[in-house]
C-alpha cells in the first residue's frame, strides 16, 4: 500500500495501469463483509447521509423479466395469430356477424402485400400476407433471443469465467420450451387439411423418376402368416 502511494502520488487517475483483478477466496467475502457493514456506516456518519436498502419481496420475478422488444415482438405475433384464426374462419364460410365483420377489417388493412405487388383481392391472398408477416417476426424474435443469449454469455465471461463454464457443465437444459395452445394446434391442423390440393400427374419428375428406375427388379410379395413369424423368432 506504502509502495502504490508512493508510486501514483499526485498523477492524473485516467493515466494509472487499472486495479489487477483480485481471486475470490475466503478471506476476501470477509474483507467485503466489513466493508459493506462497518466501513459503509462510518461514511453514512461522517457525510450525514442515510443508507437506503433494498428490500426483497417474494412478489419479485427478476429471471423471468421480459425485454421491451420481446414483448413488442410477442404482441405482434399474438396478433397476427388472432388475425389469421379470423380470415380462416371466415374463408370456411362462418356466417357470424362478428367474425365477417372483423375479417374484413383485417383484409382493408393488409390489402396490399408489399408496395411491389397487386392489392389482395380474396381472403386467401390476405390469409397469405398474415401467414408471411407472422414467419418474418417469428424468425425474428428467434434471432434476437440467439443475439441476447450470446451477448449475455459474453458478458457473463467478461465478470467471471468459472461461473461460464459452470454454465457450460451444468445438466440443466435452459430452453425455452413454449408449447402451442390447443386452438393454435387447432388452427394449423384446420388450415392445413381444410386446403384443397391439387397434384401434378404431368410432373417431368414423375417421368425421369421412372425412367432411372426401369434397371431395378422388383420382387413379387408374398404374404406370411403369423405362425411363420413365430417360428423365425425363436
Amino acid at each position: 500500500m506504502a509502495r502504490a502511494v508512493q508510486e501514483f502520488n499526485g498523477t492524473n487517475p485516467l493515466s494509472r495501469p487499472p486495479l489487477p483483478r483480485i481471486n475470490s477466496c475466503k478471506k476476501l467475502g470477509a474483507l467485503l463483509q466489513i466493508v459493506n457493514t462497518e466501513v459503509l456506516t462510518a461514511i453514512a456518519n461522517v457525510m450525514g447521509v442515510k443508507i437506503r436498502t433494498r428490500r426483497g419481496t417474494n412478489n419479485e420475478r427478476t429471471g423471468n423479466r421480459i425485454a421491451p422488444w420481446e414483448k413488442r415482438l410477442l404482441g405482434k405475433i399474438e396478433l397476427l395469430r388472432k388475425d389469421i384464426g379470423i380470415v380462416t374462419e371466415y374463408i370456411r364460410g362462418v356466417t357470424s356477424r362478428k367474425v365477417i365483420r372483423r375479417a374484413e377489417e383485417i383484409m382493408l388493412s393488409t390489402a396490399r402485400h408489399s408496395r411491389y405487388d397487386p392489392e389482395n383481392n380474396t381472403a386467401h391472398q390476405c390469409l397469405d400476407t398474415l401467414k408471411q408477416k407472422l414467419s418474418v417476426y417469428s424468425g425474428r424474435l428467434r434471432r434476437y433471443k440467439v443475439s441476447n443469449n450470446r451477448k449475455s454469455d459474453n458478458a457473463l465471461f467478461e465478470s467471471s469465467e468459472k461461473a461460464f463454464y459452470r454454465k457450460l457443465n451444468s445438466t440443466v437444459e435452459r430452453v425455452d420450451k413454449t408449447y402451442p395452445s390447443q386452438e393454435e394446434i387447432h388452427e394449423f391442423w384446420g388450415n392445413q387439411l381444410s386446403t384443397p390440393a391439387a397434384l401434378n400427374n404431368n410432373a417431368g419428375w414423375t417421368e425421369d423418376t421412372a425412367q432411372n428406375c426401369q434397371h431395378y427388379s422388383t420382387t413379387l410379395y408374398q404374404p406370411f402368416t403369423t405362425e411363420e413369424v413365430s417360428n423365425i423368432i425363436k
